[in-house]
């Protein structure tokens, strides 16, 4: 029974009582009490402790197992016994060497002998295991003694499986390896920026090559800004600042630059915000658009040569598409029919009223052979002008590709009074 002191501590006391005789209607015992308040505790301490080591056992997320110092498993928890893949029969004839992977034997074994030397593992070891069906098995594991007598003991293992994560880790070991493969092999340069001081961090060779360096050593540590022109800095500044490393847009963006030699290129760049090696950084693709940018120029040229010729020629000019909608006028025609190009474009002459009643046949004819491949011409037709007056026309037409589509070319001359000169 349990008894209370005057103090009011609680002691466990073990009692016998011995009746010694009777008093009327009392009776008179004796009472002899021994203290087993220490024999009490003791024996909740070691209902904890069954208890905390049953926790322990029957831990159902992680393998617990009970071995001796041979390596031999005498018992396992039933999550050890599921994913090893054994029966409780099968402990006590399961050794370390028959489940532990050769590679990792030593590890296992040095482990056990650091067990007998303190107690307990230093810190959790890794080892690869293998289950009864073959299936290979990374743990983590921390080992304590049970029990000692001499050169023999217990201990009790617990081994947190970790298979998932080792295959992240190799997973994303892979992708790395394919990642610097795919950097340095690329034929676009590319190279990561750091966010705080916009310095090179790595670069590919195809980069180090397009501004001239001889090494990756000689490459690191440049500032971006210093392939931009001054006047181009604050823009280019913007673009990597707040598109790439604030909003993420990933948009490609022109730049002039000059290489390590002073020469000018243009290149074309995307750019997205990254993480490397712990911080804040951008991976940056360019690609060299120099030539791209001097045919451009050239085309333009060309092309404003052209205008200016189309646009002067003494003859009209237009373009219109199979359907016979207008594409583009010259200065010429408009003058021809008296309409601005305008007011033509995206028209369609067999709706325009530019024919006479009599002459739509004659058109709609010249429009099918265009859109059979033919060229046509020279052929006379009479176009009505915006003010209702009449003018006769010579028409050559032909096909030629723009822009990707077949269209037709044709060149309009007035022939109004060569017309009226025959008919006198």
């Amino acid at each position: 029974i349990r008894l209370f002191s005057k103090s009011g501590e609680m002691l466990w006391a073990e009692c016998i009582d011995v009746a010694l005789g009777q008093e009327g209607e009392h009776f008179l015992y004796i009472g002899i009490a021994r203290e087993i308040t220490e024999r009490k505790r003791a024996e909740e301490a070691r209902r904890e402790a069954e208890r905390r080591y049953r926790a322990i056992f029957d831990n159902r997320l992680q393998m617990v197992y009970i071995h001796d110092e041979q390596g031999r498993l005498l018992e396992g928890n039933d999550f050890a016994l599921k994913r090893l893949g054994y029966t409780r029969d099968d402990f006590g004839k399961v050794f370390f060497q028959d489940i532990i992977h050769p590679e990792d034997l030593e590890t296992a074994f040095q482990t056990v002998a650091g067990i007998r030397a303190k107690g307990y593992t230093g810190r959790p070891v890794e080892i690869r295991l293998f289950s009864k069906s073959g299936e290979m098995l990374w743990v983590e594991v921390f080992d304590v003694i049970l029990e000692q007598g001499g050169e023999h003991f217990i201990g009790i293992g617990i081994a947190r499986d970790i298979t998932e994560q080792k295959r992240a880790e190799q997973a994303l070991k892979e992708s790395e390896e394919k990642y610097k493969t795919i950097f340095d092999s690329t034929l676009d340069g590319m190279a990561i920026i750091d966010a705080e001081t916009l310095k090179i961090v790595l670069a590919n060779q195809a980069a180090l090559k397009l501004y001239g360096f001889n090494s990756v050593e000689e490459g690191l540590g440049v500032n971006v800004l210093d392939f931009i022109p001054p006047n181009d800095r604050e823009r280019v500044l913007k673009i990597i600042a707040k598109d790439m490393f604030e909003e993420d847009l990933r948009q490609i963006n022109e730049f002039q630059t000059i290489t390590k030699d002073g020469k000018e290129k243009w290149i074309s760049a995307v750019g997205t915000r990254i993480q490397h090696q712990g911080k804040l950084a951008g991976l940056v693709s360019i690609r060299d658009i120099t030539e791209r940018k001097q045919a451009e120029e050239a085309l333009k040229q060309s092309e404003e040569t052209l205008r200016s010729a189309l646009e002067n020629a003494p003859d009209g000019v237009f373009l219109m598409d199979l359907n016979g909608t207008f594409l583009y006028g010259n200065q010429k025609a408009e003058e021809i029919v008296g309409y601005d190009k305008n007011e033509l474009i995206g028209k369609s002459f067999l709706h325009l009223g530019l024919l006479p009643e009599e002459q739509l046949a004659k058109a709609a004819e010249l429009l099918e052979r265009s859109k059979r491949g033919q060229p046509t011409g020279s052929d006379e037709l009479q176009l009505i002008r915006k003010n209702g007056t009449r003018v006769w026309t010579e028409i050559n037409t032909s096909l030629i590709r723009l822009g990707g589509e077949t269209v037709v070319l044709g060149f309009v001359r007035d022939i109004t009074e060569r017309k009226q000169a025959e008919e006198v």
